[in-house]
Formats: structure tokens, C-alpha cells, sequence
């Protein structure tokens, strides 16, 4: 992707969603329009898939919205861990990581260091909460605003985060939410990009 001129960037855009019950990370890569899925639960664990795929794709950067906050702290950790998890079930892995999941939200309430700088990452980031200084107090915006803002699709978490069993019926419905966040937070790299015809897409 055309990111400015004459630099032609390899993206993926991403977003996780996490539960006791359910990791669901998403990517999305705009220029093959195609989406690269993991699932780690009980009926599926992708853990070593996503690991493999995450450290040796050859991206050039992830797009998100907060990912520098949350979403690749999370990964990061996953991908620091997992070979201590080799004996888990899908579920019981689910079980560690949320657990780790809500040690971070509640360290960041309180404003503590993050366990995880940035140049740790596997992937190199573009943050669009931070490039858009929507993490300051008087910006502060969430992807749901900026959903409305641009006219797509606003959709709220059909399930709640802390559910701990899921059908694979409920499981798609987190991941078809995932993906309309994935989709907006695309909407609002283009909007950045000022590529106003990416609206008129149906796709």
C-alpha cells in the first residue's frame, strides 16, 4: 500500500479480541484483500500457527487501533510464553493468557509502566489511536466514534468478554465483529491517506 510517496509498504491490519474462553486475532492484508485467521479455544489452538506466522511474516507494518496499548503487548507475550504452554489444551491456554490480559488493563488503569516497550515488538507498529492523539484527554475517541463519523457499519461485542463457554456459533459471531473493526480501522487509514474513493467500496 501507497503509504506516501515512494513508499509502497507491505500492511496488515489487525485487531484480538480476548476471553476467558476465546483468542481470536484477525489480520487483514488490504492489497490481496485477504483476512489471515487464528483461533485458540476449545475446539481449535492455532497458538503455534499464529506464533509461527507472526514472527517470520514479512510485513512491513501493523495497522490497528490501540495495538501499541493492547493488542501487540498481548501478542508479544504470547509469543515470549508459548513454549511453556506445549501440555495445555486450547482452553486452558485461553485460561493463562486472559489472565495476563487482565493484569495489563489493570496496571494501565493505575498508569503503571508497561511490561513491553515498543521496540520489542515482533512487527513494527502504526498505532492510529496514537497517530490521530486520540490517547490524549481531550481527544480521547473510540473506533466506535469513528465508525459513525464515517458512515460504516457500528457494531458493539454481541457477547460479553468475560463469558466463559462459547458455542462455535458464538465463536463466528465474535470473529464477524472483529472483522468489522478491522474493516473500519482500514476506513480510517485511508481517511488518514486521504484516499476518499475507498468509501465508495462495497467489498
Amino acid at each position: 500500500m501507497l503509504l506516501a510517496t515512494g513508499q509502497d509498504k507491505k500492511i496488515v491490519i489487525g485487531d484480538i479480541e480476548t476471553m476467558p474462553c476465546l483468542m481470536d486475532f484477525g489480520f487483514y492484508d488490504p492489497d490481496k484483500h485477504e483476512w489471515i485467521e487464528f483461533e485458540i479455544s476449545e475446539y481449535k489452538n492455532d497458538l503455534y500457527s499464529f506464533v509461527k506466522w507472526y514472527t517470520k511474516n514479512d510485513y512491513d507494518f501493523f495497522v490497528g487501533f490501540n495495538i501499541i496499548g493492547f493488542d501487540m503487548p498481548v501478542l508479544q507475550y504470547i509469543v515470549d510464553n508459548h513454549e511453556k504452554w506445549f501440555d495445555k489444551t486450547g482452553l486452558e491456554v485461553c485460561e493463562i493468557i486472559y489472565k495476563w490480559v487482565q493484569q495489563l488493563i489493570d496496571n494501565q488503569k493505575f498508569g503503571l509502566f508497561a511490561e513491553y516497550k515498543e521496540y520489542q515488538f515482533s512487527m513494527k507498529a502504526l498505532d492510529l489511536f496514537k497517530i490521530h492523539h486520540f490517547d490524549n484527554e481531550a481527544k480521547m475517541t473510540s473506533l466506535k466514534w469513528c465508525a459513525f463519523m464515517m458512515n460504516m457499519s457500528v457494531e458493539e461485542m454481541p457477547i460479553h468478554h468475560s463469558v466463559k463457554s462459547l458455542t462455535v456459533e458464538e465463536i463466528q459471531m465474535v470473529k464477524d465483529y472483529r472483522r468489522n473493526d478491522v474493516k473500519v480501522t482500514e476506513g480510517l487509514l485511508q481517511l488518514k491517506l486521504c484516499n476518499v474513493t475507498f468509501f465508495d467500496l462495497k467489498d
